[in-house]
């Protein structure tokens, strides 16, 4: 079968098992490299369920955006929130989480160590999130729609992530200790 119609039919299924693999693979690439990392499965999903739910939560924000023709996306877009949410959003964890563990080898308390952590390295990520996120944000502005499109969703994935790692991580750091 060729034409268009079957063209398109198969473009879209190889994006769709394209968009499953890529998150299956760097979901089993960050696990693996928290766990040599670590070595502890606990502290390992920290960073993990933390981006998980701030990427479902950015790609759902984003779909109900596109629902309501309030911004436009590209088929396949949800690769790139993803995959940069993911290492953005572990890269975030991990300095915040290595920063906990010295505040606890120093002898602080789990909900002190935490208070201390942010206030040491909130800063830094703020301004380091900030960065990449004002660079990529500056992609709506480009001409060619797909970039356009891209720096707002990923800008948007990006935002949720950070907001994320300053809240949610330290959340679950006070639950687990």
């Amino acid at each position: 079968l060729s034409g268009d119609a079957t063209v398109g039919r198969d473009m879209m299924r190889a994006a769709v098992e394209s968009s499953k693999a890529t998150e299956l693979w760097t979901t089993l690439l960050v696990v693996v490299l928290l766990l040599l990392i670590y070595r502890a499965p606990v502290l390992a999903l920290i960073p993990l369920i933390t981006v998980g739910v701030a990427t479902e939560f950015s790609l759902a924000t984003l779909a109900i955006l596109a629902k309501h023709n309030i911004i436009g996306l590209f088929n396949g877009i949800e690769v790139y929130v993803k995959v940069l949410s993911y290492g953005a959003g572990v890269d975030y964890c991990l300095f915040l989480i290595a920063r906990f563990k010295e505040e606890l080898d120093e002898g602080h308390a789990t909900s002190e160590a935490v208070s201390n952590a942010i206030a040491k390295v909130g800063h830094a990520l703020v301004a380091s999130a900030g960065t990449v996120i004002c660079g990529i944000g500056l992609m709506y502005f480009a001409e060619f729609r797909k970039f356009s499109q891209a720096g707002i969703a990923i800008t948007l994935g990006l935002v949720v992530v950070l907001v994320a790692s300053m809240t949610f991580t330290p959340a679950l750091l006070r639950l687990v200790g």
